[in-house]
């Protein structure tokens, strides 16, 4: 299931011209776990140092996909407030071996206990938000 803006995700995260962008801001978009696994399928992500994906519906797999993204290994800012992520999404963004970059997370709004915020804070320190 897509979210109703994703007739435009799919072009847009195939886009040969996202390799050339620092900065991504799709807050509030309605976005879903899906079009996270859209962009997480484009080859050159090696730019970019900051993901805005706050206020959207990209829920624990969303945050599980970008978990798992080797293109994020130069990010330095990623925004996923408000998205529904339960603790099995900050458990896997915690144990990212790709997310090591990340000055700034931005997490609140979301299903997190606080034994899986303590996780957070561990990996992330002063980061966290």
């Amino acid at each position: 299931m897509c979210g109703i803006y994703a007739w435009w995700t799919e072009p847009l995260f195939a886009s040969p011209f996202l390799s050339r962008l620092e900065s991504i801001d799709l807050e509030g978009l309605e976005l879903n776990a899906h079009d996270v696994e859209l962009l997480a399928a484009h080859p050159d992500l090696s730019r970019l140092r900051e993901l805005v994906l706050a206020d959207n519906d990209i829920r624990t797999e969303g945050a599980i996909a970008l978990a798992n993204m080797p293109q994020l290994r130069g990010l330095e800012s990623l925004d996923v407030r408000g998205n529904r992520i339960t603790d099995r999404g900050a458990r896997a963004l915690a144990q990212s071996e790709y997310l090591g970059q990340l000055k700034e997370l931005y997490i609140t709004k979301n299903s997190i206990r606080d034994r899986n915020w303590a996780v957070l804070e561990s990996r992330f320190g002063d980061a966290l938000h």
